[in-house]
């Protein structure tokens, strides 16, 4: 099930720190009708503040980073080659056919993989739980990409969904969205 929802996606590696605060800000201004979906449904995303932004440089074992936290609970991290998107939202709340937030959930997860990466590559996987920590520790230490990020997952999970109903009744599903493969 996860604690949480992590999304890893290729960063735009010409964004600066003030042009990734206005693609955020501008990003969540025009997803306004579903983050009211989530306001309505959960504690945790009652905050409409704009996203806050922390350049974190290189310190001794420590990689340079960007953090951004956001409104409606939700984080981003800038690392070398790929970029994530953390939600307080537990994982199953994106794809369960019951889930009020699936839909709003899944047009965020698009429109800021979308604006910050260029294309809708990404991987979508429980946090918390061990589901997805190795992965990020990757991605930060060894300045891991998106497929050597998927294939890490593959390794510990099996393959992936492939769309968002394929992971109904998966718990230890996990979901590549590849747009890059065509």
């Amino acid at each position: 099930m996860g604690t949480h929802i992590d999304v890893l996606f290729a960063r735009d590696t010409s964004l600066s720190i003030d042009a990734l605060n206005t693609r955020l800000n501008n990003t969540f201004k025009q997803l306004q009708p579903d983050l009211n979906v989530l306001a309505a449904t959960a504690f945790h995303s009652r905050d409409t503040a704009t996203w806050d932004l922390s350049h974190f440089p290189r310190d001794g074992s420590e990689p340079e980073y960007i953090f951004a936290e956001g409104p409606h609970g939700f984080d981003v991290n800038i690392y070398t080659h790929v970029a994530t998107l953390g939600s307080a939202f537990r994982f199953r709340h994106l794809h369960a056919p019951e889930s009020q937030v699936a839909k709003p959930l899944q047009n965020i997860v698009h429109a800021v993989a979308r604006n910050l990466s260029g294309n809708l590559t990404f991987i979508a996987v429980a946090g918390g739980m061990g589901g997805s920590d190795h992965v990020l520790d990757h991605v930060y230490y060894n300045n891991g990409d998106i497929d050597s990020a998927a294939q890490l997952l593959i390794e510990q999970h099996g393959d992936p969904c492939g769309c968002w109903d394929d992971l109904n009744g998966d718990s230890n599903g996990w979901l590549f969205c590849d747009s890059r493969v065509r």
